[in-house]
């Protein structure tokens, strides 16, 4: 089949909004609560949307990891082009994301590889860490 395909979280921070389509990196998006409004990270809110309302916002919003299903469906999506997958993630420490990571990709075993690595940072650090593995694959 094709080389590696990379899969990483909407936490990592790229200078270019057009690096991971470059890449050909699968962003997914993580989701956002302020107060009982919900937004996919990148989707359905920017960034400046999202630094307007900490401006404007007495509670911090919380981050939620993409769930398992959000997942499944990514690989499943993926492995029709693809038999070698790395999905490299905000820090196990910040979020849910690579145990959901995990618990996903089990469903793919025999059909796919895919390798889950907790990249123990986020934003820019993550970013780097996606652009050398793309660069890699």
């Amino acid at each position: 089949m094709s080389k590696v395909h990379i899969i990483t979280d909407s936490t990592a921070h790229f200078d270019d909004p057009t690096a991971p389509q470059k890449l050909g990196v699968t962003v997914v998006p993580l989701t956002i609560q302020f107060g009982r409004q919900y937004f996919k990270e990148g989707i359905d809110l920017t960034e400046s949307e999202f630094f307007e309302r900490m401006a404007n916002t007495a509670q911090p919003p919380t981050l939620h990891a993409p769930t398992a299903d959000d997942l499944r469906a990514v690989y499943g999506n993926l492995i029709k082009s693809t038999d070698q997958i790395l999905s490299l993630h905000i820090s196990s420490k910040l979020s849910h994301t690579c145990a959901r990571a995990r618990t996903a990709a089990e469903d793919y075993l025999g059909r796919c590889q895919i390798v889950v690595l907790d990249s123990w940072t986020t934003s820019v650090g993550l970013c780097i860490r996606v652009e050398a593995a793309a660069q890699a694959a």
